[in-house]
Formats: structure tokens, C-alpha cells, sequence
């Protein structure tokens, strides 16, 4: 036996070859005889063993993969109709091998004990809330209950998990690169559809619904997507990550780094006008000023303070440009017909919420209500917002758990960032504790944790704003 492995090494390019000749022609046979799809899925399950070989092997490679496959895995329709096929499981996957990884390999689990500080405790109770609600008697479907609770269940699986993996300052330093490098590249798609247009598949999967050319197209410009879901999606990410990008600036890095970091933040920002996402146009002065705020520093006061006075300028300054006059409608307050729609329709939603303090049930508003339960008034209704589909499906009482728990975790992250000493790790909390603020915001007009990858973003801003400050170097 020894003797035939020995034989395989020695010969490894010859088998590699062999299986790639084989394999070539079984996907030439695939694609004659049943079609592209079955040549693609074939592909994908040749491709996808192998990684889940090397996740079993390596569990930071099953984290890393959820997360870069978050960016671009509901983007995936556009290219092809996968129809009901949940391609989002994919994520799901990796995330679930991530744990059998872990299982297998690490050793300490044994000794592993549950920290029940504040935070943890108060996240187990909001899954158990969820449970709970299966029994909710006003829910007009058990079926929506377990698509909509998946989401959730995964935004806090991902937290467990980075919460036991974050051991190192390098761990730290690799998530937030795939993050910048990822919505960069993102940034940079976004500009090539400004400046170059869409491509033909793009067009076609653009203008095949008149619902959605209604979405997309504003004042005759086409709201830019990138390779991710939407304008919505791509355009808070650019925010969120520009936000991070400028932060890393006040940090102990090389200049080489500050350059890029400087380079990359200038880009999304640039980028993300062309999304014509109004919440994003907001969270990015909102994050600027609570990251000067937070800082105190002389030097970024003033820097966000000479921004501020500049986006003022452009904002008041007359313009014939649609993109600019997109983000200065972000401004207009009540002039807003958008944001009159949303506050019509939270109005004409209050009586419900009053009388409900228990809400609706999991999945009974929004994308899953109107799947499952379109003949209510509530399964028809657009929650447009974070904190309103809580209220719906959680009641009032839901609803104010969850803002405490976004408090008690805002506090942990401000807390352990004042009790770390070491100026690297303080840097990485100035800017998670950034975007974790910006998040709670953009959950008021947005439903901004259901897409990926902005679930993903806020679990590992929630593990790193607990995790860190353990890794810290005193001096």
C-alpha cells in the first residue's frame, strides 16, 4: 500500500492530467447530450468537493468563503434564472462545514465553556423569542416561519462561530482585507457599468420586468447594481466600507497601507453616487461624524469638518446632474416622495402594532408574507425597514428587546474600545464600531440585515467588537 502512494506522488502530474482529460470529456458529453445547466452543475459539484475537502482540512477556509460568496451569490440571477433553486444555501453550506470542521479538528471544544456575558445571553433569548413564535395564534403561516427564522439563525450561527475562531490579531486583519478587497472590486464593477454600460445579460435580466425598470431606473438614469443583489445592497456596503477604509487611517500602519486604504475608501464613495441609494448618501455623514465623535482626534475632526462643509456645498449648489440631484433628494425630508410612501404606510400600520404586542409571526410581512400569506393585509404590506418588520412580526414588545439589544452591544464595543491599550486592535474598533453604528441607523429605512452580504457584515462586527480587546497586547 505504501509502495502504490509512493507511485501516485511520483506520477501526481500524470493522474492530474488523466482526471482532467476525463473529466473534460464527461463535460463535453454533459453539455451535448443535456444541456448547459447540467455542464455548469457539474462544474459547480466538482468544484464545490473540493472546497469542502479543504474546509474539513482548514475551518478559517470555510468563513472565508461564506463571506467572499456572500458578495456576489444573489447577483448570480442576472446571469442565469436559477428560479426556485435557494442558491443562497450555498452560504449556508460552507458555514455548516466551517462548524464539522471545528468539530473534527479542534481539540479544545471540550474545555470550551459558554461566556454568558451580557450580549450572548441576550442573543440566545431573541432565538428563543423566535421559537416561540411558531405557537404566535394571529400568524397566518407556519411554513414562512422556517424560510424568514434561516436568516437569523444564520447572522447568529456566523457570530458563534467568528466568536471562537477570532484567537489572533491576524485573523482580525485577514477578515477585514477580504471585506475591503471584495466591495472594492464591487466598486470598481459599479464604475465600469456607469462609464461603459451593462453588459447584454445585465440588459436583458433589466428590462424583462417592468416592476423592476421602475425600481432601477430614476430620473432616466440606471441605478448601478454591480455584481451584487442590488442598488440598495451595493450601495450601504460602499458606505460602510468607505467608512472603514478613512478610520484605518488614525492606525500604527505603513504609509504604503494608508495609501491603498485612502485610494480604496475615495473609490467607494465615488462609486456609490451612482447607486442612487439615498440611505447610503446619509449613513455616510452620519458614520464620519460618529467616528469623529468617538476619536476626539484633532486631525480627523478636522478632516470630517471640512467634508461636511463641502458635501453642504454640493448639496445646496444648483445642478442638472441626475446623480447628484439623487443624493441631494436624500436631504429634502418631507420633500421626499419616497420617504412620504414610507411614512404613509407607518402610519396606516400603527393601529395594527398597537393591538398586537406579540406581532404577526415570523415571515408574515415583507418578501416572505407575500409568498406565503398574500391574501392579508399584512402579508401585502412593504415594511421598508428593519425595525418596522420586527414590530410586525414581533410586536411592539420584539421590537424593544432588539433595540436593547443593539444598545447593550453598541456598549460592549465602546467599553472594551476605552479598556484596550494596544493601538492596532483600538484602530480595528474604532472602525467596526463605525459600521456597527451605521447599521443600526440603516435599519430604520432599510431591511438592511436580509441580504447578504450586510447580515455577515454586522455578525462579524459583532464577534470582533467581543473578541478583541481579549487579543490585546499590553504595554
Amino acid at each position: 500500500m505504501l509502495m502504490d502512494l509512493t507511485f501516485v506522488k511520483r506520477n501526481r502530474n500524470f493522474f492530474l492530467s488523466l482526471i482532467l482529460f476525463i473529466g473534460s470529456i464527461l463535460l463535453a458529453f454533459l453539455g451535448a447530450y443535456f444541456g448547459l445547466l447540467v455542464s455548469v452543475l457539474f462544474i459547480g459539484l466538482a468544484v464545490g468537493a473540493a472546497l469542502v475537502i479543504a474546509i474539513l482540512f482548514n475551518e478559517r477556509y470555510g468563513i472565508y468563503l461564506a463571506y467572499i460568496v456572500s458578495f456576489f451569490i444573489m447577483g448570480l440571477h442576472r446571469f442565469y434564472d436559477f428560479n426556485e433553486i435557494p442558491i443562497a444555501m450555498v452560504i449556508e453550506i460552507f458555514v455548516f462545514v466551517t462548524i464539522l470542521s471545528i468539530a473534527i479538528n479542534r481539540k479544545d471544544l471540550r474545555n470550551l465553556k459558554f461566556d454568558y456575558n451580557t450580549v450572548n445571553v441576550l442573543i440566545l433569548i431573541w432565538i428563543a423569542y423566535h421559537f416561540l413564535q411558531i405557537l404566535n395564534p394571529v400568524a397566518a403561516s407556519r411554513i414562512a416561519w422556517f424560510y424568514a427564522a434561516r436568516n437569523t439563525f444564520l447572522i447568529v450561527i456566523v457570530y458563534f462561530v467568528l466568536s471562537y475562531m477570532t484567537k489572533s490579531e491576524r485573523f482580525v486583519a485577514t477578515m477585514l482585507k477580504i471585506w475591503i478587497t471584495m466591495t472594492l472590486l464591487a466598486a470598481i464593477y459599479c464604475l465600469k457599468q456607469e462609464y461603459f454600460g451593462l453588459f447584454s445579460f445585465e440588459n436583458n435580466w433589466l428590462f424583462s420586468n417592468p416592476d423592476r425598470v421602475k425600481l432601477l431606473v430614476t430620473w432616466g438614469k440606471v441605478r448601478k447594481f454591480s455584481f451584487m443583489e442590488g442598488p440598495m445592497v451595493l450601495g450601504i456596503s460602499l458606505a460602510y466600507t468607505s467608512v472603514l477604509c478613512f478610520s484605518l487611517l488614525t492606525g500604527p500602519f505603513a504609509i504604503r497601507n494608508k495609501i491603498l486604504l485612502a485610494l480604496a475608501g475615495a473609490i467607494m464613495v465615488w462609486a456609490m453616487f451612482f447607486t442612487g441609494t439615498r440611505t447610503a448618501t446619509i449613513l455616510l455623514p452620519v458614520g464620519l461624524i460618529f467616528f469623529a465623535i468617538l476619536t476626539l482626534n484633532r486631525k480627523v475632526l478636522i478632516a470630517v469638518g471640512i467634508f461636511m462643509i463641502l458635501g453642504t456645498g454640493l448639496i445646496l449648489a444648483p445642478t442638472g446632474n441626475p446623480n447628484i440631484f439623487i443624493m441631494k433628494t436624500a436631504f429634502r425630508g418631507g420633500e421626499d416622495a419616497s420617504m412620504n410612501v414610507r411614512l404613509t404606510n407607518q402610519e396606516l400600520i400603527q393601529p395594527f402594532l398597537q393591538s398586537h404586542p406579540f406581532g404577526a409571526g415570523v415571515g408574515s410581512t415583507g418578501g416572505w408574507g407575500a409568498r406565503f400569506s398574500p391574501h392579508t393585509f399584512i402579508g401585502s404590506f412593504p415594511p421598508d425597514s428593519e425595525y418596522l418588520r420586527i414590530a410586525i412580526e414581533f410586536g411592539w414588545v420584539g421590537l424593544l428587546y432588539y433595540c436593547l439589544m443593539l444598545f447593550f452591544i453598541l456598549k460592549m464595543g465602546i467599553d472594551n474600545y476605552f479598556k484596550t491599550k494596544d493601538l492596532r486592535i483600538r484602530t480595528y474598533y474604532v472602525g467596526i464600531l463605525t459600521v456597527t453604528f451605521m447599521t443600526v441607523i440603516a435599519m430604520y429605512p432599510q431591511e438592511a440585515l436580509r441580504i447578504p452580504p450586510t447580515g455577515i457584515f454586522f455578525s462579524m462586527c459583532v464577534a470582533f467588537l467581543y473578541k478583541m480587546e481579549k487579543l490585546q497586547k499590553f504595554k
